[in-house]
């Protein structure tokens, strides 16, 4: 069913999954929200409501909200973290799927600690159709590093620190404490690296990071996501950050090298391309 940004949720959790299109795994998202330890709140959000996410959310129970003034993937972002009335949030990735202790996890790690600002996990990346792994380990040296001592870290400098070299911190796998991130937004005009651009803006603020290093979310990276889809654009985005952190030429040199960073989803993009070319002219005349 479809409603307005007036759904109401309850309980301490909500996952709210911004979906885009049909995509082929949102019923396996879906269902391993449902099968949480700890029960939480789950709805959908979309600047497109169609027949397929419809009838996928009504099997599930689950509530669609329609985005009207989508403007982008930020702004659907935002719509959906505005959709949660509950303390803790996750924007679930549609073609993503979660352990069943994550939200119990998230919660326990957190409890004790009065100024979270995000939670996350590790992540297992696989590839379709192949299976292969993405960057989840080098993801996982980086966290390794950057909570060396600790489960949280709550200086700004070490929250910088621990994005300096990357983006190490997996986007579906991240629970917000919407509190202590009251008038957060993620920044319009990136099409790839939002997520990282966001996690070093929250960097600056009063608060902690909280990692559990067991991998609870499993990534799909495929030819139609969005990552692959912009991955130009993230090879100049990864640069700008990169560049915005370091000194030239140590930026210069750290967004060459991050480029290696890039491969598992160049891999995904080589039938996307072997099929345009394939293509007559004429076949894009309305598309």
């Amino acid at each position: 069913m479809s409603g307005q940004q007036d759904v109401k949720t309850h309980g301490s959790h909500t996952f709210v999954v911004p979906v885009y299109g049909e995509s082929p795994w949102l019923s396996r998202c879906l269902e391993s929200l449902r099968a949480q330890t700890v029960c939480s709140t789950v709805l959908i959000t979309t600047p497109r409501p169609n027949s397929y996410v419809e009838a996928i959310a009504t099997s599930y129970g689950v509530p669609v909200v329609a985005n009207d003034s989508s403007t982008g993937i930020a702004s659907d972002w935002n719509f959906a973290l505005s959709q949660s009335g509950t303390t803790w949030t996750t924007l679930a990735h549609q073609d993503d799927w979660y352990e069943t202790t994550y939200v119990e996890r998230c919660i326990t790690q957190a409890h004790g600690l009065d100024d979270v600002q995000i939670v996350f996990t590790a992540a297992n990346e696989r590839v379709e159709p192949s299976g292969s792994r993405g960057n989840d380990r080098a993801k996982r040296l980086l966290c390794r590093l950057g909570f060396i001592s600790s489960f949280y870290i709550r200086s700004p400098a070490r929250k910088r620190l621990l994005l300096s070299f990357g983006n190490p911190i997996p986007c579906p796998s991240v629970m917000f404490h919407r509190n202590a991130v009251a008038g957060f937004a993620f920044e319009e005009g990136w099409r790839s690296n939002l997520d990282w651009s966001a996690w070093l803006s929250l960097s600056k603020r009063p608060g902690a990071f909280v990692y559990v290093a067991t991998p609870l979310v499993n990534r799909t990276l495929h030819a139609g996501a969005a990552t692959t889809q912009w991955l130009p654009d993230r090879a100049k985005e990864d640069a700008r950050i990169l560049r915005s952190i370091w000194p030239w030429p140590l930026g210069h040199l750290l967004s060459a090298a991050y480029r290696a960073s890039l491969l598992p989803y160049s891999a995904l993009r080589a039938p996307v391309r072997a099929a345009r070319r394939r293509r007559s002219p004429g076949d894009d005349a309305g598309s």
